[in-house]
């Protein structure tokens, strides 16, 4: 069965070093040849995106599952739990989850060039907006700043 992904690709990268991209065809086998044959490729000609498919492996089985436009919505909803010890961390992993989908969407010619920027731009965004308001939040608790309580710290 060929995933939404699948379907929408239009370009297959050149194949740089096959045998780079062995590791991933091999962990992505059970996707298919065709996705598996993709991601080896890109493997093949990137070392970055190479890790990052590798590391966010589960990640990345999810997101090529479900329907594209949802991907990065929910990685940017998943910002929305975070706290401030564990803040460093998720926004890095936000990061990478949307660096690898973002990067593999261009090279599949599945997005154009308005739909990269506007996902990079969204994680921006998103990751600015929640950093802001658990800083604020700890402030707050730390009586630097007025609480809701409406004292002044």
């Amino acid at each position: 069965m060929t995933t939404a992904f699948e379907r929408a690709m239009t370009v297959l990268p050149l194949d740089h070093d096959p045998v780079a991209g062995q590791e991933v065809r091999r962990e992505f086998a059970d996707l298919g040849v065709g996705l598996a044959e993709f991601l080896g490729r890109v493997a093949g000609g990137s070392p970055f995106l190479r890790g990052l498919m590798l590391r966010e492996a589960g990640f990345l089985r999810a997101a090529l599952g479900q329907e594209m436009a949802l991907v990065v919505p929910q990685v940017l909803i998943d910002l929305q739990g975070l706290v401030l010890a564990g803040a460093a961390v998720g926004l890095r992993q936000a990061k990478r989850r949307v660096a690898l989908w973002t990067a593999l969407c261009d090279l599949a010619g599945v997005w154009d060039l308005t739909a990269v920027t506007g996902a990079l731009t969204a994680l921006a965004d998103a990751a600015v907006a929640v950093s802001v308001q658990l800083l604020v939040e700890d402030e707050v608790r730390r009586g630097r700043l007025p609480g809701g309580d409406g004292r002044a710290g």
